[in-house]
């Protein structure tokens, strides 16, 4: 590791405690992340902040745990102590954006990070204890997209649960269709794909079901509930998605 003169130690202080990020000084001195997150552990502390999780309402964490089987992805740097969920939105949802920013407030306590680029809008959480509480509801062995599901079946679940995880889920993968009762769930995850369908059932909502190989050779599942079936799927779910949209 570089030796630093005592003035440049000062220097790298107070650089950290004006909030400058740790690539930022490294670049500056030309050295490795890693020595500076060491001297900002020896000066500083590592200035990790616990947060409080509310698991009181159920269904607000199955809404955030569905969107994040959705549309998240978390990443971790144990070398340097990062910790980051990531949810991703289409530029045009930001209403969902505001919604689900609500949502994780509600629950760690904290507004997300927003950023937005041509064609997105992504929620950033930094959190280790956030990443750890996903962790006691969703599995997934490989590429997240293709083999997501919940830990337990559906039924070991509340029903306010139940409600959340397929609000997020719609809000995330879901389709409402405008001017027609329809509404569409569609996965590549054929284990979300049952809890989906699962919980369906324990809301007694009645369904249809449809199979396509994609080009990718992976076998995708949708779900459509349509007709007067689609109004009482509105009435008990909500999801945002359907906000808005005429006749509805």
């Amino acid at each position: 590791m570089k030796r630093f003169s005592n003035v440049e130690k000062r220097l790298i202080v107070k650089l950290l405690k004006k909030g400058k990020s740790l690539s930022f000084i490294a670049k500056r001195f030309n050295v490795g992340k890693n020595t500076i997150f060491y001297y900002r552990k020896k000066f500083l502390g590592l200035k990790i902040k616990k947060i409080n999780i509310d698991i009181s309402n159920e269904r607000l964490v199955g809404e955030f745990i569905g969107i994040f089987a959705g549309d998240g992805y978390f990443q971790k740097d144990v070398r340097s102590y990062s910790y980051k969920i990531r949810i991703f939105f289409n530029k045009n949802e930001e209403n969902l954006v505001d919604y689900y920013c609500d949502v994780i407030n509600s629950i760690f306590g904290k507004f997300p990070r927003k950023y937005f680029n041509n064609s997105m809008i992504t929620l950033e959480l930094s959190s280790k204890q956030a990443i750890g509480f996903i962790k006691d509801y969703l599995r997934w062995d490989g590429k997240k997209s293709k083999t997501v599901f919940l830990v337990n079946s559906p039924e070991s679940y509340s029903k306010n649960f139940i409600i959340g995880f397929i609000k997020g889920l719609i809000d995330s993968d879901g389709y409402v269709r405008k001017n027609r009762p329809e509404i569409y769930f569609g996965t590549v995850s054929q284990k979300l794909f049952q809890n989906f369908i699962q919980s369906l059932g324990i809301l007694n909502i009645a369904y249809k079901t449809y199979f396509q190989i994609t080009s990718s050779k992976s076998k995708f599942s949708k779900v459509r509930v349509s007709g007067d079936e689609f109004y009482n799927f509105i009435h008990i779910i909500s999801p945002e998605k359907a906000h808005g949209l005429t006749g509805i």
